[in-house]
């Protein structure tokens, strides 16, 4: 679990192999694992959502869950399951604008205003530089 934030942990559970965003190596330590076994991939760009997705099939793994690291993997401070239900309940419950904070304030009042919509909350998830994903070697 070294270089895993500690809001990604909440997630994990001991035994899972974690493997970091760029890691290299990573078809070995999956291939020695018994089937059943759960690998959290990570990344840490935007548009991770298609990537991780895309290595998760070609490691031979079946996806379970999906989450969103906000406010990026390097920042982590929460984990949001990647559905537009719990992305609508975080961006109007936990996304605030910063008290005193006027230049640029405009847009970032359209951005949580725009939160509320499902499209938004779609797009959301998928371009957040910052994502886990828990899957299972078949």
């Amino acid at each position: 679990m070294i270089g895993a934030p500690e809001a990604v942990r909440l997630i994990t559970e001991p035994g899972d192999l974690i493997l970091a965003p760029r890691g290299h190596g990573q078809a070995r330590g999956i291939s020695g694992l018994a089937p059943g076994a759960r690998v959290v991939l990570s990344d840490d760009r935007p548009g991770s959502r298609i990537r991780l997705r895309r290595k998760a099939a070609r490691l031979g793994l079946q996806i379970s869950r999906e989450y969103v690291v906000l406010p990026s993997w390097h920042r982590a401070a929460f984990v949001v399951e990647d559905h537009p239900s719990t992305l609508a309940w975080a961006c109007a419950n936990l996304a605030t604008i910063p008290p005193g904070v006027s230049r640029g304030s405009f847009l970032a009042e359209a951005a949580l205003r725009g939160g509320r919509y499902r499209l938004v909350q779609a797009l959301v998830g998928s371009v957040v530089p910052g994502r886990a994903v828990i899957a299972r070697r078949r």
